[in-house]
């Protein structure tokens, strides 16, 4: 986890459209509450969702969620505003992922390119055997409003299956990692079928509806709204180097490139800096190459077991270590238990 300094600056960035605030704030104003009173409490100035194609930081939305909650008085509007999350919610990453040419390539899409929307969750897709799920990851600790972001990303997620493929909600099911909330009662009639208490947060679904064309399907619209997403992302990454941390920074490069594990000095050409360089501020960051190798390799190892059959030599190799006998020793430092074992209890306590 980076520090939390870094994170504090990449959460007070502006990286958030504000078409979800914005909705956020029509759901209040329905439920009888004046959104400028959540924009008070929360201290966030109206004229910053004035600006079409405008941000706002994360700090500043999850505080508009909290008043909002405490407002009207409904611990579900996370689940409210995912239900309401269409694809013209996500300007033009919408559109593209609206007019590919299957749901699999949307899905690419959306995962490419969501962080033209907002930097807080990310998504990932995992396949095994006959089922296919979208998988949320934190990016940065989301404090007393996660259960809100977590909640709208994942219906919304549901959301846009259906409206993409006509997918029935009864074929899908939503994981959430937070014990069952009250709010969820008043909920579940319009949802799928929800698990909570899970050991991630995702959205599982028929994988063979990834191969599925989809009924909007349109090669030029979809690569001139794609056009549109990389300028913007292009944009954002801009933005973002500057207040990005170096260990943020480094933790990405090697999530991308695991398995043949790229070196310092690689990882230093590639951010543009010197070795000597990227090691200071890496120690300034309180943190060092080594202590984030360790840490992405113990969560991807904790992920394939889980998630796939993959041999424990394989899964060995896709993260890095050329001997499995080191993977192992490493393994059972990160878990007090060896790799097989580990998986077994998963199985067990059904995963």
């Amino acid at each position: 986890m980076p520090p939390a300094s870094s994170s504090s600056s990449t959460l007070h960035r502006a990286s958030v459209s504000v078409a979800y605030p914005a909705l956020l704030l029509a759901i209040v104003a329905e439920r009888g509450v004046d959104p400028a009173a959540v924009l008070q409490a929360a201290g966030v100035p109206s004229e910053s969702l004035a600006r079409p194609g405008g941000r706002i930081s994360p700090i500043a939305y999850a505080a508009m969620v909290l008043q909002a909650a405490r407002l009207t008085g409904d611990q579900g509007l996370g689940m409210e505003l995912g239900l309401r999350l269409g694809p013209s919610s996500h300007g033009f990453l919408g559109y593209a992922m609206l007019t590919s040419a299957s749901l699999g390539e949307a899905i690419a899409l959306g995962m490419r390119f969501g962080a033209v929307r907002q930097h807080h969750l990310a998504v990932s897709l995992h396949r095994q055997g006959e089922q296919a799920a979208l998988e949320l990851h934190e990016q940065r600790p989301l404090g007393e409003a996660r259960e809100f972001f977590l909640e709208a990303m994942g219906v919304g997620s549901a959301c846009a299956l259906v409206q993409l493929t006509g997918m029935p909600q009864a074929e899908m099911a939503l994981d959430f990692d937070h014990a069952e909330p009250a709010h969820y009662a008043a909920y579940r009639h319009r949802l799928p079928p929800a698990r909570f208490a899970s050991r991630a947060v995702r959205l599982v679904f028929p994988a063979h509806y990834l191969a599925l064309p989809l009924p909007m399907a349109n090669r030029d619209a979809c690569l001139q709204a794609v056009v549109q997403c990389e300028r913007e992302l292009a944009e954002a990454e801009l933005e973002g180097r500057a207040a990005e941390s170096m260990a943020a920074q480094v933790r990405r490069e090697l999530e991308l490139a695991l398995e043949r594990r790229p070196g310092l000095a690689e990882l230093a050409e590639r951010l543009h800096t010197s070795e000597r360089t990227l090691k200071r501020r890496l120690q300034g960051e309180g943190s060092s190459f080594r202590v984030l190798l360790d840490d992405v390799r113990r969560r991807e190892a904790l992920r394939l077991l889980e998630q796939t059959t993959l041999e424990v030599g394989d899964i060995a190799a896709k993260l890095g270590y050329e001997d499995p006998a080191n993977f192992t020793r490493a393994f059972v430092r990160w878990t007090a238990s060896p790799p097989s074992r580990w998986r077994s209890r998963c199985k067990d306590s059904g995963g």
